[in-house]
């Protein structure tokens, strides 16, 4: 099965995000950096496959642009004994560029949430399709990540518990 973890933090404040998400316009979406590992010829029995994600936010108030940097990190690990075992190590960070109308009572409260939230929404079809591709390239049987639900208190896993590899 595969657990998402979320970036850990206090209660999120869902409507702060939303009202920069109002006065936003996405224009780019960037691989900025990404690293892939694997053990040849690994054992692929009782894998578990965890995914997790952070998110970094900053804000260009000259330029009333919006960066929002999510990093990805999947992980195939294999129980050894009593021992746990990375098998695979997939990590890509994104760049994703929003040009805002105003910044008017905007802080950086809010910058952090939209991040969160619409940042990682944003960019998670470009991390599912690098994950897609790179497992691929790797030699290994096909992956699909689960569809992300923005706005559910379940992570993706949850919502839809299946075994990836």
């Amino acid at each position: 099965m595969a657990k998402i973890s979320k970036p850990k933090s206090k209660k999120t404040e869902k409507n702060l995000g939303a009202e920069v998400s109002r006065r936003i316009e996405i224009k780019d979406i960037r691989l900025i950096n990404c690293k892939c590992e694997q053990l040849p010829n690994p054992d692929r029995n009782n894998l578990r496959v965890d995914i997790s994600y952070e998110v970094n936010t900053k804000v260009d108030k000259g330029k009333n642009t919006i960066l929002v940097f999510p990093k990805f990190t999947l992980k195939a690990l294999s129980q050894e004994g009593k021992e746990e075992k990375s098998l695979i190590f997939i990590e890509a960070m994104f760049l994703a560029i929003y040009a805002v109308k105003n910044l008017d009572g905007l802080t950086d409260a809010h910058f952090d949430e939209f991040g969160k939230m619409n940042g990682v929404y944003n960019t998670w079809p470009y991390w599912r399709e690098f994950v897609q591709n790179i497992i691929s390239r790797m030699g290994l049987p096909r992956l699909i990540l689960p569809a992300f639900r923005l706005g559910s208190s379940k992570t993706p896993a949850e919502e839809k518990k299946r075994k990836l590899i």
